[in-house]
């Protein structure tokens, strides 16, 4: 497929095709003069597929820029993990840095860089569904700290980057499942043509420039939109320390369970997605819930499907909001004597 050039307002330019990453990352960086000062951060699964192939396409330029592996699991995105980054950062005196990865890989390079000196030139590469919905349009880079997930945020600025489809040929279900509920929450906010979309198994380029545009009009109209769901995925993956279900994962059991409908759980079972938590009982993710409720006081903000059949927002007593995520979880939480 020919290369698109996807615009969006206060977004840096974003270009999408298929096979094309390698070729377009060097001619924007070769323009600019600085090949020989670029540190391209990735994992080892990416690198093991695509690290020669990407790089050979600097070599047409007549320079390989260097590389370090980081541990890309959405568990590893520390402040321990910066250290190695800060260390080739300093030894090469980068003006440039390209994260080619998924969205751990693009959180610990976009962090490094912009905390680095007076900042460092980025540009992105996702190789995940979700992190060519999501990063390329982060305005922060996020790290977790203990059992709390994206605590430690700083400001982040890309320069450009490349959406190549064809990097999703490699990446296991689990983690496409991380894109596919991105999209249901796009569609459940914004867009019902998406849900309609995913059903229909629509060209994915077409599927990711479309939820692109989506996620651009919901930050835009109503961002605040963007937390919907998040409290029960959140509790989720906090009680499991990110190791049992992937963020998509727990975000998708969290949409089933705010907007529990026939046609959602089918979708849901079409495209794989889990519809019912094990090895965590209901009480013990409503508590987790509720503590991190409390720290709004007694009035707090619920998001909850609306008369119109859509998120809004709400602020409730606490007393409700807990209410209702005790009715909610009953969804996805096997009852009492249920395997």
């Amino acid at each position: 497929m020919q290369t698109k050039r996807i615009e969006l307002e206060n977004h840096s330019p974003i270009d999408i095709g298929r096979s094309v990453a390698g070729s377009m990352a060097a001619d924007y960086i070769a323009g600019s003069g600085d090949l020989k000062r670029t540190l391209i951060v990735t994992d080892r699964e990416v690198a093991g597929y695509y690290l020669k192939e990407f790089t050979d396409s600097f070599a047409g330029k007549g320079f390989v820029p260097a590389h370090i592996i980081v541990d890309g699991n959405a568990s590893s995105k520390t402040l321990d993990t910066l250290t190695a980054v800060y260390e080739r950062l300093y030894d090469l005196d980068c003006s440039y840095v390209i994260a080619l990865g998924g969205g751990g890989v693009i959180d610990i390079a976009t962090f490094a860089a912009s905390t680095f000196g007076r900042g460092v030139k980025t540009l992105l590469v996702p190789t995940t569904l979700l992190s060519m919905l999501e990063s390329v349009m982060m305005s922060h880079a996020t790290l977790h700290f203990q059992s709390q997930k994206d605590i430690i945020r700083v400001p982040v600025q890309t320069s450009y980057s490349v959406i190549d489809v064809a990097y999703l040929k490699t990446l296991p279900h689990r983690y496409i499942a991380n894109g596919i509920a991105q999209l249901i929450q796009y569609g459940l906010i914004d867009n019902p043509g998406l849900l309609h979309a995913l059903a229909s198994a629509k060209d994915v380029a077409a599927l990711v420039e479309e939820g692109l545009r989506s996620g651009d009009r919901i930050r835009k109209i109503q961002p605040e939109l963007l937390a919907f769901g998040r409290d029960i995925a959140d509790a989720i993956e906090g009680h499991f320390r990110f190791l049992k279900y992937t963020p998509g994962e727990a975000l998708a059991l969290s949409l089933l369970a705010m907007c529990h409908s026939a046609a959602l759980h089918k979708l849901f079972e079409q495209l794989g997605l889990p519809v019912k938590l094990t090895e965590v009982g209901k009480d013990a993710l409503l508590k987790r819930i509720a503590k991190s409720l409390e720290k709004q006081g007694s009035e707090v903000s619920l998001i909850r499907i609306g008369p119109e059949k859509k998120p809004i927002v709400q602020t409730v007593p606490l007393e409700a909001a807990v209410r209702y995520y005790d009715s909610a979880l009953s969804e996805i939480c096997h009852k009492a004597g249920e395997t």
